[in-house]
């Protein structure tokens, strides 16, 4: 997406149509406008995306921790 695209969000109480954003959408229409589910809004806030991102990006560079099972989990949470 360029700079200039703008997504509307509308929450709606069931049923959501999916949609295919593709470079040539944007290119297209810069205001693309589809619903969520209302509980599912959260995540496409400006905030989560900015925090998404980061997260993702220090995973790519190693920063984040993989665990093959739950207990290997749990030993690293509840270690000293």
């Amino acid at each position: 997406m360029t700079a200039t695209s703008i997504i509307v969000l509308r929450p709606v109480s069931s049923t959501v149509r999916r949609i295919s954003v593709t470079p040539s959408t944007v290119a297209s229409s810069p205001k693309i406008d589809f619903a969520v589910p209302a509980s599912q809004l959260y995540y496409w806030s400006y905030t989560w995306q900015t925090n998404q991102a980061a997260a993702e990006h220090d995973y790519a560079e190693g920063k984040g921790v993989h665990f093959d099972d739950v207990s290997g989990l749990m030993s690293w949470l509840e270690r000293d």
